[in-house]
């Protein structure tokens, strides 16, 4: 099993949820299984950090369309094993 709590204190008083789930590691059909506050998985620019893109920026459709980026959920990573599956 898994987990994560990250929560942003940049208003001491009011802290925000960034993420906050748990999930587990290998599941026999799903693989990768995460229950809780996540961000969703829109693209590969969307699920790093700010910090590691070097020469591009976010694009402005992702952050125009979803106000709420780490909505409640559950999400399932896998893949098949000739990986024609993703």
């Amino acid at each position: 099993m898994l987990y994560r709590m990250m929560i942003d204190f940049n208003m001491p008083a009011t802290g925000k949820i960034k993420d906050m789930y748990i999930g587990f590691r290998v599941l026999p059909v799903l693989g990768r299984l995460l229950i809780g506050n996540q961000q969703r998985p829109l693209g590969l620019e969307h699920l790093n950090s700010n910090r590691f893109n070097i020469f591009i920026e976010r694009p402005l459709v992702v952050e125009a369309f979803t106000e709420d980026a780490r909505p409640l959920g559950i999400a399932s990573y896998n893949h098949s094993e000739d990986e024609t599956y993703n």
